[in-house]
This record gives structure tokens, C-alpha cells and sequence, in this order.
């Protein structure tokens, strides 16, 4: 026994299945481009503190010599 389905109901199930996986494809590059930005931003963050540790480190070392 064969199901029997309009064309109609085949193009619509087709056209939202197609959009969905669009739809999937934006979400994931917009995550993507979100950790790429979040990532970049963090390892600016760290490498401002360890430019300022050293910094101050080397301060310090000064100091105690005296």
C-alpha cells in the first residue's frame, strides 16, 4: 500500500526542510563568528596582563636589589 501526497504537500515539506537546514547553517557560522570574536578578545585580555605582570615583575626585581 502506497502512500499517496499531493504535490503541493511534497514542495512545502521540501521548501521548510531547505530552510531549516539554511537556518541551521546561519546559526552555526553566527556561533562560529561569536567564539572567533570571544576568543580574540580573550587573548588580547591575557596578553595586556602578562605585559603588565612582567612589567611590574620586573619592577619589583629592581627594587629588591637595592
Amino acid at each position: 500500500m502506497s502512500i499517496v501526497v499531493p504535490y503541493w504537500v511534497a514542495g512545502a515539506f521540501v521548501a521548510v526542510w531547505i530552510m531549516t537546514l539554511i537556518s541551521l547553517v546561519c546559526l552555526l557560522t553566527g556561533w562560529v563568528r561569536e567564539l572567533r570574536v570571544a576568543t580574540s578578545a580573550t587573548l588580547r585580555v591575557a596578553a595586556e596582563l602578562r605585559a603588565e605582570l612582567e612589567a611590574s615583575g620586573s619592577k619589583m626585581r629592581k627594587s629588591s636589589k637595592c
